[in-house]
């Protein structure tokens, strides 16, 4: 009996949600980067100005970026454990065949980087298999390791980084200047060379990539714990749970909430470090919570309304989230560098945002067009392949 990787039947609905509500804003927060973080000052000054652009820089910095990703890290480490789970149940030997499935997405990430600089895949692939060091640990033990990880690394990294003057303004500008130029160059290898450029400076020599990796890691520990919980299985008998933990990360998303917007309102001095990790550390948990409220908010619609029209646009998309997010740097090289549009430096905040309506409706038609006749994303199908080292149909069998 051939033993496909799982079937249609065996997807949580809600959790395919989820993901595709959270690939729309990790494309929003994606978009914005290009005109907001890697470029020349003069460009961001133009790129900010106005009220508009303002006002949307000021909501993305609140209510998008790096929630949706958080967001995203919870499904990961959500669905690392319903693999286990699922291969174990079919005969496979898990820790191996795990190995090998991260192993894949590490190569694809490596890749990935030259032509999307911010690309998350290699962090992805590299606690995935961190994740296999936490199948025995209890779930108080993986709340504590998640709260460590979450906070002692990143409080560590972020002192060192100022202490180096990380992305010191002098050396930055010089640094995304060239970025800009590399990126309108008209030929492929000025857009490996430019990715490869900024990706090196911001995760290797501003020693960003530890924060990326803590933070996903303890992100991936409370989705495996949600996993043991069985919440997202049993959501009629876990609904006052739900709501619950929705009041609670709600009341803590609504000071940070209002913390984030007067900083970004005010762009306060604080000379004391300890303030300031203070903050840093309080602002970990507040995005966690806000990102928790989005999950409750489309949980309990779901819950409520599983056939909504929107809802299943966002389960269409992500039940091919891989190949949905790989689309999305097709779009990058297609729209922002040289080698096609070239509109880099050129675009506002409030443009980025029209772009990524545009892009995401677009990826909802395909994705139910694809998902209609085939039974995973055309990456998910080979990635699936590679990790069960077997060939598995991708055409539905139509029912005469």
């Amino acid at each position: 009996m051939q033993q496909l990787p799982i079937l249609e039947s065996e997807r949580n609905g809600v959790v395919d949600a989820l993901r595709g509500f959270a690939l729309f804003g990790v494309l929003l927060a994606n978009l914005i980067s290009f005109v907001s973080f890697t470029m020349p000052q003069a460009v961001i000054d133009r790129a900010t100005s106005g009220t508009l652009n303002h006002l949307y820089e000021l909501l993305m910095r609140v209510f998008i970026d790096n929630k949706f990703v958080t967001l995203f890290s919870l499904l990961f480490g959500y669905g690392f454990g319903v693999l286990m789970d699922r291969v174990a149940s079919r005969g496979i030997k898990a820790t191996p065949f795990y190995i090998r499935r991260m192993s894949i997405l590490l190569a694809l990430g490596f890749v990935h980087i030259f032509l999307w600089w911010g690309e998350i895949l290699h962090i992805y692939a590299i606690c995935g298999m961190l994740m296999l060091l936490f199948k025995r640990v209890s779930n108080k033990g993986l709340l504590l390791w998640a709260a460590f990880l979450m906070l002692i690394p990143y409080l560590i990294v972020r002192y060192v980084m100022i202490q180096i003057k990380a992305f010191d303004p002098e050396i930055s500008e010089a640094v995304y200047q060239q970025y800009l130029q590399l990126a309108l160059q008209p030929d492929m290898g000025s857009v490996f060379s430019a990715n490869w450029t900024i990706h090196q400076y911001i995760y290797v020599q501003c020693i960003y990539e530890w924060v990326e990796l803590t933070q996903a890691l303890s992100k991936f520990l409370i989705g495996y714990y949600i996993l043991r919980l069985g919440t997202l299985n049993r959501l009629d008998a876990n609904q006052k749970v739900i709501k619950r933990t929705l009041y609670l990360c709600a009341a803590i998303a609504t000071v940070y909430v209002a913390e984030t917007a007067w900083f970004f309102a005010t762009s306060p001095k604080i000379a004391s470090i300890i303030v300031r990790m203070s903050i840093q550390a309080f602002n970990r948990v507040g995005v966690l919570a806000l990102s928790i409220t989005y999950a409750c908010l489309i949980t309990l619609w779901y819950l409520r309304k599983p056939g909504a029209y929107i809802l299943t646009a966002f389960r269409y998309v992500g039940m091919m989230s891989l190949t949905n997010y790989l689309c999305h740097t097709v779009v990058y090289v297609a729209l922002l560098h040289g080698i096609g549009l070239g509109l880099m430096g050129r675009l506002n905040v409030i443009e980025t945002f029209y772009i990524g309506l545009v892009i995401y409706p677009v990826q909802i038609i395909i994705s139910m067009y694809w998902l209609k006749r085939y039974r995973y994303g055309p990456v998910e199908w080979v990635w699936r392949q590679l990790s069960y080292w077997r060939r598995f149909p991708i055409r539905k069998t139509r029912i005469a």
